[in-house]
This record gives C-alpha cells, structure tokens and sequence, in this order.
C-alpha cells in the first residue's frame, strides 16, 4: 500500500500589528515504506537531503530516492546491498541517547566529492569478516577486513562518531553466550579523508562488562570480566530482582577480573554492577538455581 506524503512550506507575513501565515504545498513524495535522514555533516557542503527508500516486489533490493531542500527528486539509486549506519556527534549530543539518529548514504564520511557512497558487510562463510564502501557507478572505493572475525548470529553494528575534530567508524559486536549475557565489543577505526585517497586506520577495541557463567547453583563462583575499563578503582555491588543488596566488593585499579561468591545470593535473577569513582556502571544479569 502507497502513502503520499505531502510537503508544505510555512510561510509567516506581518500586516501592521497582525500577523498571518500560510501553508503553501511545494511537493510530494510518494513511496511504499519509509523516509530517511543524512546527517549534513557528511554531506556535501552541508546541504540537507533526505532519502525514500522502496522495495521491489520480491525484496532483493531497493531503490532510493534522493531529495533536496525544495523537495526535489534529484536521482535514484538502486542497491541489492546496503547496510544502515548509526551516527552520533559526541561534540553535540547532550541528550543521553547513545545515537542522534542512522542513515544508509552519504557523500563526504569516506572523500570530499559530491558523490553518494554506502556500505555493505562483507559475509564469508556465515561469518561478517568486513565492509565495504561502494560510491554511485558500482565503484568501490576500499574494503577493509575487521581485526576479528564474527559469526552471522552475532549482532554486528556499524556507527559513525565524530569527537573533536575526528570521525570514527565503530564497529560493534553482541554475542550472546546464552540467555542472560552478552558480550559487547567495539572496535573503532579512524577516517581521515583529507587527502585524495581516503585512509581508515584501526585504533582499538573497547571491550565491555562480562560475567561467566551466568546460570549457576548456589556457591558456584561467577568470574567478573572489567574488559579495558580497569584503570579506576571499581566497587562491585549485587543485588536481587527486588533491589537488596546482597554483596559489595572493592576491586583495585588494575585489575581486570574478579571472582564472586554465590552462596548469599537470592534464587533467581541477581544484578552485578560496577561503578567506578566517576559514577559510571555497567550491569550484567546471573541467575542462581
């Protein structure tokens, strides 16, 4: 089922001390599924455009429509492959939210020309081994292979940073090592397209709390993982389902893991938290028999 979307323009005249305003109709846009933004720093010159995206009739791929500022069809693209890229700007984002929003095109995040560019995950053998960044006329511009490989059933997530003056592509991965837990890890590469030929350097992993395992019998230990956040003094508190406080430990700056007792924990859900000296947490869930 189409939907028409109707675009109005909002224009305000002052006749002496009244003011009136007049919606005036200056396009529409007409497609099967969704409207989507491009954040203006990655596009050229800074002006907005927004995108439609529909799909043919038997999935395999879709096509977008390129819109400007006065409502404008500018071209389409069609693309079997095309992954949507979360971004946020840390310089601006004050909101608390991780991301200000995601996009699947752009122009200037891999060079400096007008050119709409995109991505696609590279899967060999049901595994996400890398991207790549294909530009208007079936160009590719690089691929690059990730510093480790990942299964097809992890979540992997891609996401463009800006912090200070640098933008950063991050790749993030889940992996559910059973009901209650999963681990989290980020890998961030950093994009430098000042020069004619764009370079992506990988800078590092950020890897996240962790706890093994995560269904246990009362007084099997539980071994807490800090990944890279050890450099503070953590305090370890757990707590039941209903909020009790069951257990609190001090954990030195250094130290990367940390073996728990069960034996007072409640039956049930149980929360292990961390919180280091700048009131930071992370959580992770175990359940006890």
């Amino acid at each position: 089922m189409k939907k028409l979307f109707v675009l109005a323009l909002l224009f305000a005249g002052v006749c002496g001390a009244s003011a009136q305003s007049e919606l005036t109709k200056v396009g529409e846009v007409e497609v099967n599924s969704l409207l989507c933004r491009c954040p203006s720093e990655f596009l050229y010159e800074g002006k907005a455009h927004f995108l439609t995206r529909t799909w043919d009739s038997t999935g395999d791929s879709s096509t977008f429509g390129i819109y400007n500022s006065d409502i404008e069809l500018e071209k389409t693209i069609t693309l079997t492959d095309v992954t949507y890229i979360y971004y946020t700007n840390l310089n601006t984002n004050n909101s608390g939210d991780e991301f200000d929003s995601d996009f699947y095109m752009s122009q200037t995040l891999f060079n400096q020309d007008d050119k709409w560019e995109w991505v696609n995950q590279i899967i060999e053998d049901d595994k996400y081994v890398g991207f790549q960044v294909m530009q208007e006329g079936d160009v590719e511009l690089f691929n690059l292979r990730y510093e480790e490989e990942f299964s097809k059933n992890a979540d992997v997530a891609l996401s463009a940073w800006i912090m200070d003056d640098k933008v950063y592509l991050a790749v993030r991965s889940a992996v559910q090592n059973d009901l209650w837990d999963v681990t989290y890890s980020w890998y961030f590469y950093l994009i430098d397209n000042s020069a004619e030929k764009t370079n992506i350097k990988y800078v590092g992993k950020v890897k996240g709390l962790s706890a093994m395992p995560t269904i246990v019998e009362r007084s099997t230990p539980v071994t807490v993982e800090f990944g890279d956040n050890t450099e503070a003094t953590h305090e370890i508190i757990v707590t039941s389902a209903s909020g009790q406080v069951l257990q609190r430990q001090k954990v030195v700056a250094g130290q990367n893991s940390v073996s728990l007792n069960t034996s007072r924990w409640s039956k049930g859900l149980n929360i292990v938290t961390t919180k280091n000296s700048d009131n930071e947490t992370e959580s992770c869930k175990i359940i006890v028999k």
